[in-house]
C-alpha cells in the first residue's frame, strides 16, 4: 500500500528516474504477490524486466555517475538509486539466475544469445583427472561416459590425463587456483588422495568416479561403483564440507595407521597385483609370523602404553572393499576413531576378518576404540605406516590430527535415506572377492579365443624360456619383442607388428586372463623389475625395443588395477611416462595427447 505513495513523493526528478522507479515498484509488488501469482506467471513477469535490466546496465552506471557528481536534484538522485536497487536485487526466480538457467536452459540460451561467455560463466566448471596407466579396465570407457551422461546444461567439463606420480595433485591444485568448481578423481584411493590434498581449504569440491581395487572413501560416501551412476551423483551436485586428517603433516581422507595393516599395505604395494584376493593372500601370508609392537598413546583421554597388533586412525569407516575398521566413524564430527587391536592368534584373526566385513569389529574383546581430535603415538623404532592404503616409512614418533570441515565433497544425497540392503551388500562383497586382474577369464573361455591368442602361444613356445633368460641376464640378444611384450596394432609397419598387434583393450584383457600368456607376461615383467637398478631400458633392450617395452607396459597398465607391476616398470625405467601414442590408440583420441 505504501509503494505508490513513495513513488509519488520522489517522482519529481528526471523522467528516466521516474521510469525506473516505476519498474522497481511493479517488480517489488510482484515479488510480494509471488504466492498469488504462481511460479509460471512470476517467471514470465521476470523475463520481461530481466531483458530490460540487462540491456540498460551500461546506462545505469553512466546516469548514476552523472547524478552523484552534480547532485543537481536530490530527489532525482534518490529516485535513481531506489529504482536501480529495485532492479538489481529483486529475486528473479527460486535459486536466483543460476536456478533459472538450470530449470529453463532453452530460455537462458535465448536470453544470453548476445553474450555467450556470460552463459558459460553461469555453468559450473568441472575437471576430470584420469590416471590412464592405472585402475580397472572399465576406466577406458570413462571419457565416453562423461560425454554421454554428464549434465551439460549444468557443467562445462574438461578431461585431463596424468603423466606421472603426483601429477594429479598438480592438475587439481592449478584447477582450484583458477576457480574450477569441481575436480573429479577418476581412479582408486591413491588417485583420490592426490586430488583431494590439492583442494583442501579451497572452494573447489572433490568428486569421485571410483575405479580402484579398494575405493575406501567412495564406499564410505556410498558413491556408486558403476561409472554411469557415479556421474549421476555428480549431476545432482550436492556438496558437503567434511573433515580430513594429517599424519606427520601428510593428509589422509579415509584411514591411516601403523602395525599389521601398514605392514600388509607395504607387501600389497610391492606385489604388483590388486584386488581383494591378493590382499587376502598378503594378509594370510604374513599374519602367522607378524608380531605386534609396544606403543605409547597420548590423547585427550590421557596417556597409556599398550601392546598392539595394529593402531588405526579412522576419519571414514573402512579401509576399502567394505572392510570396516571403524563402523561408526563420521567425517563431520571433527574427531577420529582410534582403533587399537591387541595381539591375536590366527584363529582369532579369522574372527576379526569376519567381523570387519559385518561391521561388528568393535564387539571383539581384543579391540577397543577411543575418539580424539589429536593423538601422539610413540613406538620403539621407525617403520611402515599407511595413509589411505598407500605405504610409506616414518620415524618412531607419529602425530595424527583432524582438520574439521576443511574440504568440499560431492556426496550421495541418498546415502542414508534408504534402508540398508544386507543381501545386496553381501552380493557386492562376494563380487569383490572374485574381482581381480584375471576377471575376464570366464568371458575369454566363452569366446573360444575370438582374438586368436593361440598365435602368441605358438610363438612363445619356441622362444619364451630363452627370452626370460636374456631379461634375467640384463641383455636382449634375439628377436621376440612383439609376441613376448605385445603392443597396440598400428604402432609398427613390419609384418610382425601387423600379425601380433593387439587390437584394443578387450584383446589385452583376454591376453592377461589367458592361463599361459598372462602368467608369462607377469613372470618376465617381474624378472625385469628385479634387475639391478643401475640398468636402463635402453641398456637391456636397445633401440627401438626400449620404446616397444614402454608401449607394452602402458597398454597393460591401462587395463590393470592401480599399483600394478606394469605401472612400476614405467615408474622405474621411464620416469612414470606412458607411451602417449599407445594411449591415443587405446582411447580412440589420436588427435590430442593427454595433458
Amino acid at each position: 500500500m505504501l509503494l505508490p505513495l513513495v513513488y509519488v513523493q520522489v517522482s519529481d526528478g528526471f523522467p528516466i528516474c521516474r521510469f525506473f522507479l516505476f519498474v522497481a515498484v511493479v517488480k517489488t509488488s510482484a515479488t510480494v504477490a509471488y504466492k498469488k501469482l504462481g511460479k509460471d506467471t512470476y517467471f514470465k513477469f521476470n523475463m520481461v524486466f530481466f531483458r530490460l535490466k540487462f540491456c540498460m546496465t551500461p546506462f545505469f552506471f553512466v546516469t548514476g555517475r552523472f547524478l552523484i557528481k552534480n547532485m543537481c536534484n536530490f530527489t532525482a538522485a534518490m529516485s535513481f538509486w531506489i529504482g536501480f536497487s529495485g532492479l538489481c536485487f529483486v529475486r528473479l526466480y527460486e535459486g536466483g539466475l543460476t536456478g533459472l538457467v538450470r530449470r529453463y536452459p532453452e530460455v537462458g540460451a535465448g536470453m544470453f544469445a548476445m553474450n555467450d561467455s556470460f552463459v558459460r560463466k553461469m555453468k559450473r566448471q568441472i575437471l576430470f583427472i584420469i590416471n590412464p596407466i592405472s585402475g580397472t579396465g572399465r576406466k577406458r570407457t570413462i571419457p565416453s561416459d562423461i560425454v554421454q551422461y554428464l549434465d551439460h546444461s549444468h557443467f562445462d567439463y574438461e578431461i585431463k590425463f596424468t603423466e606421472r606420480a603426483g601429477h594429479a595433485t598438480e592438475l587439481a591444485h592449478e584447477a582450484a587456483r583458477c576457480g574450477v568448481n569441481v575436480v573429479c578423481a577418476v581412479g582408486g584411493d591413491g588417485t583420490v588422495n592426490e586430488v583431494a590434498r590439492a583442494v583442501v581449504h579451497t572452494e573447489t569440491a572433490l568428486a569421485i568416479i571410483p575405479c580402484g581395487s579398494g575405493n575406501g572413501l567412495a564406499r564410505h560416501l556410498q558413491i556408486p561403483q558403476n561409472p554411469r551412476r557415479a556421474i549421476e551423483i555428480i549431476n545432482r551436485d550436492v556438496v558437503h564440507c567434511l573433515d580430513y586428517g594429517k599424519i606427520n603433516g601428510q593428509p589422509f581422507f579415509c584411514t591411516c595407521g601403523m602395525g599389521f595393516d601398514a605392514f600388509v599395505s607395504m607387501k600389497f604395494a610391492n606385489s604388483g597385483r590388486r584386488g581383494l584376493v591378493q590382499y587376502a593372500r598378503n594378509t594370510i601370508g604374513v599374519g602367522f609370523s607378524y608380531k605386534g609392537d609396544t606403543y605409547t598413546i597420548e590423547s585427550e583421554q590421557g596417556t597409556e602404553t599398550v601392546d598392539a597388533f595394529l593402531i588405526a586412525c579412522a576419519n571414514a569407516s573402512q579401509y576399502g572393499n567394505n572392510a570396516y575398521i571403524a563402523p561408526a566413524a563420521s567425517m563431520k564430527d571433527g574427531l577420529m576413531d582410534v582403533v587399537i587391536m591387541q595381539p591375536i592368534n590366527p584363529i582369532e584373526g579369522a574372527q576379526v576378518l569376519l567381523q570387519m566385513f559385518t561391521k561388528t569389529l568393535l564387539n571383539n574383546s581384543h579391540v577397543r576404540m577411543l575418539k580424539s581430535k589429536r593423538v601422539r603415538i610413540t613406538r620403539r623404532s621407525g617403520g611402515a605406516v599407511h595413509l589411505d592404503g598407500e605405504p610409506l616409512m616414518m620415524g618412531n614418533e607419529i602425530e595424527v590430527e583432524m582438520v574439521p570441515h576443511s574440504f568440499n565433497v560431492i556426496v550421495n544425497p541418498d546415502a542414508h535415506s534408504k534402508r540398508h540392503n544386507y543381501l545386496q551388500d553381501m552380493a557386492e562383497r562376494i563380487g569383490d572377492l572374485f574381482r581381480t586382474e584375471y576377471a575376464p577369464v570366464r568371458e575369454e573361455h566363452q569366446e573360444e579365443d575370438s582374438f586368436n591368442l593361440e598365435r602368441f602361444v605358438k610363438a612363445g613356445d619356441e622362444c619364451y624360456e630363452s627370452a626370460l633368460d636374456e631379461v634375467r641376464n640384463g641383455h636382449k640378444r634375439t628377436h621376440w619383442m612383439w609376441y613376448i611384450f605385445p603392443q597396440m596394432s598400428g604402432l609398427g609397419m613390419s609384418a610382425a607388428s601387423r600379425h601380433y598387434g593387439i587390437s584394443g583393450a578387450a584383446e589385452a584383457e583376454a591376453f592377461l586372463a589367458h592361463p599361459i600368456l598372462g602368467q608369462r607376461l607377469y613372470e618376465i615383467t617381474e624378472a625385469l623389475l628385479a634387475l639391478d637398478r643401475a640398468c636402463s631400458a635402453h641398456e637391456v633392450f636397445g633401440s627401438p625395443d626400449d620404446l616397444k617395452l614402454q608401449s607394452c607396459m602402458t597398454l597393460f597398465s591401462s587395463i590393470s588395477e592401480e599399483g600394478n607391476v606394469f605401472e612400476r616398470i614405467l615408474s622405474r625405467y621411464f620416469d612414470g611416462q606412458p607411451c602417449f601414442r599407445t594411449l591415443q590408440l587405446l582411447y580412440g583420441k589420436a588427435e590430442k595427447e593427454p595433458v
